[in-house]
């Protein structure tokens, strides 16, 4: 295996980390730091980061020039545009927020290093990502609330 395809697996590895540790807690600093229009749900959650992880590794495995490159790009800005400063605004933890800094932002940036890809195509898929992801997640809210309100 060359180094590419390491750092591929290596950053896949971070995000499903990453995810995990969200999908487990995040619903609860959400209910507990955010004001938002819907109640977060733990089982939403773990939906919805499963889904961006899956989403993630088929961008390693079935690679499409730039692909993986937009992946990393939205998983190294979720880090620094969205945990950090939630983390320092709250002044609580955020989860995700070391893995984040620790593996997504690094291994991230280090795909990006290089890249030849057009970076208005890198911006569109990171775009796509971010947009497919929040998608995922709301649409597991939607389910699961559904659910709930029918047992």
């Amino acid at each position: 295996m060359t180094t590419a395809p390491l750092l591929a697996f290596a950053f896949a590895s971070g995000v499903t980390l990453h995810n995990l540790e969200e999908g487990l807690s995040l619903a609860e600093w959400e209910r507990q730091h955010m004001k938002l229009w819907f109640r977060p749900d733990r089982r939403a959650f773990l939906i919805g980061t499963t889904l961006v992880s899956a989403w993630t590794w088929i961008a390693v495995l079935w690679p499409i020039d730039g692909v993986l490159s937009g992946v990393a790009l939205a998983m190294a800005a979720n880090a620094l545009f969205q945990h950090l400063p939630l983390s320092l605004l709250k002044r609580s933890y955020m989860p995700g927020t070391a893995t984040g800094l620790l593996l997504n932002l690094p291994l991230g940036l280090s795909l990006l290093d290089g890249h030849s890809a057009d970076w208005p195509v890198i911006l569109g898929y990171a775009i796509g990502f971010g947009v497919l992801s929040f998608a995922g997640l709301a649409l597991a809210h939607i389910l699961v609330a559904r659910a709930n309100a029918a047992s």
